[in-house]
C-alpha cells in the first residue's frame, strides 16, 4: 500500500479575521480557518455541522502528530 497523501493545512486567516471571529488564542494555529468554518456553521443554528467539525478535528490531529514527530 502507498503512503497517504500529505495533509494540506488551509491558509492561516489574517489577524483581522481572527479577531473578527473571536478565535480563542488556543485555536490561533494552522487550523484556525477550520475553526472559523465550524463556528460559522454552529452560529447558523443548524445541527448539520458534522463535516466541518470532522475537518477541524482532523486538522488538529494532524497538527498534533506533526508536533509530536518533531520531538
Amino acid at each position: 500500500m502507498g503512503a497517504a497523501p500529505a495533509y494540506e493545512f488551509p491558509p492561516i486567516p489574517s489577524q483581522k479575521e481572527l479577531d473578527e471571529y473571536d478565535v480563542p488564542f488556543l485555536n490561533r494555529d494552522k487550523c484556525a480557518a477550520k475553526w472559523i468554518e465550524y463556528n460559522k456553521c454552529l452560529n447558523k443554528g443548524t445541527s448539520f455541522c458534522s463535516a466541518t467539525k470532522d475537518a477541524f478535528y482532523e486538522c488538529q490531529y494532524v497538527a498534533l502528530k506533526q508536533r509530536l514527530e518533531k520531538h
